[in-house]
C-alpha cells in the first residue's frame, strides 16, 4: 500500500478495533473528541485538531507497529487495520 508523498501524517493514535470509519462520526467536534468516546479504541492523540481542519473529513491509516497507527489525510473510505506487515508506511 502506497499512500504517495503529497499524505502528510497529522495524528497518531493507540488502536485495538478492525475497522475505523470516520466519517460516520461528522457531528463530533474534533477527532480526539471521537476517539475518546470509541471504545475499545483508546486515547492516545498526541495533540487535538478540530474536525473541520482535515480534508473532507476523511482520513487513511496505516499499522506502524501492530497497536500504534498513523492517520494521513486522503481519500474517503473504510480503513482496516491492522495492516500487514509490508503495508507499512514511513514518512
Amino acid at each position: 500500500m502506497n499512500f504517495g508523498k503529497h499524505f502528510k501524517t497529522i495524528y497518531s493514535v493507540r488502536f485495538d478495533q478492525t475497522t475505523l470509519r470516520f466519517e460516520d462520526y461528522p457531528e463530533l467536534a474534533t477527532l480526539g473528541n471521537w476517539i475518546q468516546h470509541r471504545e475499545p479504541l483508546m486515547w492516545a492523540c498526541e495533540s487535538t485538531l478540530h474536525y473541520d481542519e482535515f480534508q473532507q473529513g476523511f482520513y487513511r491509516i496505516t499499522d506502524m507497529d501492530a497497536t500504534r497507527v498513523k492517520i494521513f489525510d486522503g481519500a474517503p473510505g473504510l480503513y482496516r487495520a491492522p495492516l500487514a506487515q509490508n503495508d507499512i508506511y514511513k514518512d
